[in-house]
Order: structure tokens, then C-alpha cells, then sequence
């Protein structure tokens, strides 16, 4: 909507989609990682990213996206093209599994783990319908994309799910993020260096600092499972005293 042409509007739509064709298989790999479920289900993750990437192929064709023309909202408005509507009921259908999984998996669960879920998988309605009015104008159907106002909706209730009932380990991820910066930063350095000495002592700084990372991360990784292994005894024995009393 910041464009001044119709060529800058189409660059910007195609960039846009790149990043949007990847949402229903990178949602797949979140769900199988909160579901512990990686091994059994990867080949269809696999599959998921496969039609991703064929999406991709076809978001630089009017396949995808065949026109950009003004709407009775918007200057630039793109217009689908033949493979769009495919692309939706796939980009849907990706999207339907790991839910129907998510489900599955709160029936299962009682506790903090059964309402951390639950505000997931409400986060996520929310999100997805209020996306979907994104798509209306692709097809001629004149309704603004007003969804897009539920967006913070979602952001808050999975910030409220990480504090308050503790969906991440809040410290594993900073330092997981601090770390992958400043070894991005050394790599970036290392593929600049002006001589092939200056590459080789850069290289080994990076090698040695990926590799302190690693054992960071493990380190850390294997105090919050004592952790938890420690809280859950102490569960344990709340619950067999209570018994005894």
C-alpha cells in the first residue's frame, strides 16, 4: 500500500507471498515440536514444505497473483491468478492437520499443560480467520481485510501463555538467540575478510565460538530437565502425603 506504481505493488505482493506460502508448514513444524511428535509425523512436514516450495516456484508466474488493480479500498490490490485458489484450499489444508493434532493432543492433557495449549489453539483461530479476510479483494469480493485488527490478539495471548504458564523456557531462548546473533555477526566478519589469513583466524574464532555455543545450549537444556525432573518429584511427593494424610 506504500507503493507509487504497479510494477513496485507487484514486487512488493510477490515478496509478501514468499514469506505467506511458508506459514502453514512452519505452523506444522511448531505444533509437532509442542506435541513431541517430530518422528512419527515427519514425512508429512516434509511433504508440507515440499508444496511450499512448488508454491514458490509458482509465485513468480500470473499463476499466483495476475494482476495488481485498484479496489474501493486500496490503490494496489493483487488479483489472483488460476493456481491461487489451489494454493488456498492446500495453504487451508496444511493448516487443518497440525489444528486437528493440537486438538487431539489437549483432550489428552489435564493442568497448566492443558490450558498453555488451549491458548494456543485460541490464538491461532483467531489469527487465521482474521488473516483470511486478507483474501477476499484477490477474488473481486469487495470486504477490506478488517481482520488483520486481531493480530495483537494472538500476540497477547501467547505472551500471556509464556509468562504465566510457562510455554517456553524463557532462558534457553534468549540464550539461544543471543548466541545465534553473535555467531551470525562472526560469520558475516569471516566471509569479509580482506585476506586469507585474516579468513582462516576468523574462521577458527567461529568454529570455536559455534562450538562453545553448542555446549551452552546443552548445558542449559539439561538444567531445565533437572528441573522439571525436580518438580515433578516434589509433585509426587505433595500428592502421595496428601494420600497418607
Amino acid at each position: 500500500q506504500i507503493s507509487n506504481t504497479e510494477d513496485q505493488a507487484f514486487l512488493y505482493t510477490r515478496l509478501l507471498m514468499a514469506f505467506a506460502i511458508f506459514i502453514p508448514a512452519n505452523y506444522f513444524f511448531i505444533v509437532l515440536a509442542i506435541i513431541e511428535k517430530f518422528r512419527e509425523k515427519r514425512w508429512q512436514l516434509i511433504l508440507a514444505y515440499i508444496l511450499s516450495f512448488g508454491f514458490l516456484i509458482l509465485d513468480a508466474t500470473p499463476l499466483m497473483v495476475k494482476s495488481i488493480e485498484p479496489t474501493k479500498y486500496h490503490s494496489f490490490w493483487p488479483m489472483a491468478g488460476q493456481g491461487f485458489g489451489v494454493f488456498l484450499v492446500v495453504w487451508f489444508l496444511i493448516i487443518l492437520y497440525p489444528t486437528l493434532l493440537l486438538y487431539d493432543k489437549i483432550k489428552s492433557l489435564e493442568g497448566e499443560k492443558r490450558k498453555q495449549l488451549l491458548m494456543i489453539m485460541l490464538g491461532i483461530f483467531i489469527a487465521f480467520i482474521g488473516g483470511s479476510t486478507n483474501y477476499f479483494q484477490w477474488f473481486g469480493i469487495q470486504i477490506p481485510p478488517i481482520g488483520n485488527a486481531l493480530g495483537p490478539i494472538w500476540v497477547v495471548l501467547i505472551g500471556y501463555a509464556i509468562i504465566k504458564h510457562n510455554l517456553l523456557n524463557i532462558k534457553l531462548v534468549a540464550s539461544e538467540m543471543a548466541l545465534y546473533l553473535i555467531n551470525s555477526i562472526l560469520l558475516v566478519e569471516t566471509l569479509f575478510s580482506k585476506s586469507l589469513i585474516e579468513f582462516v583466524l576468523r574462521g577458527i574464532v567461529l568454529v570455536v565460538a559455534v562450538y562453545v555455543s553448542y555446549i551452552a545450549i546443552k548445558s542449559i537444556k539439561t538444567e531445565h530437565e533437572q528441573n522439571k525432573a525436580i518438580s515433578r518429584q516434589a509433585r509426587q511427593l505433595e500428592h502421595d502425603k496428601k494420600e497418607l494424610v
